[in-house]
């Protein structure tokens, strides 16, 4: 639920999820995070509590994509600001080699390319 609800951007339904007890590193069968799926969404506020619970900007799933790879690809400048800010990597490796700066080269993101 705390992955459904983080990638919908319902804030309120992951306060009250994480106040229950809801797991903030809950991982799917392919690896992916609650953060992963906030970060692919865009939605801040989602992803702000999930750190301040202590969800890893830095997790990896089955593919090697960490937070700051979705963020770049879906073009969430703010999202990328954000994970920056509490520590995210930007020199982390996908499992096709990618960091997300050359992600963002690549695609021709350039106010994400400043931001990294």
């Amino acid at each position: 639920p705390l992955t459904v609800a983080a990638g919908g951007g319902f804030s309120e339904v992951c306060r009250v999820l994480i106040s229950g007890g809801a797991k903030v590193e809950h991982a799917t069968a392919r690896g992916n995070t609650p953060l992963l799926f906030a970060a692919g969404g865009g939605h801040v506020d989602c992803a702000i509590i999930l750190i301040r619970h202590g969800a890893n900007v830095n997790a990896q799933n089955a593919d090697g994509e960490a937070p700051l790879h979705r963020a770049v690809k879906e073009g969430h400048v703010k999202m990328v600001n954000l994970l920056l800010d509490k520590g995210a990597d930007k020199t982390i490796k996908n499992k096709g080699g990618q960091t997300p700066v050359q992600i963002a080269d690549r695609s021709k993101k350039m106010d994400i390319v400043n931001a990294l």
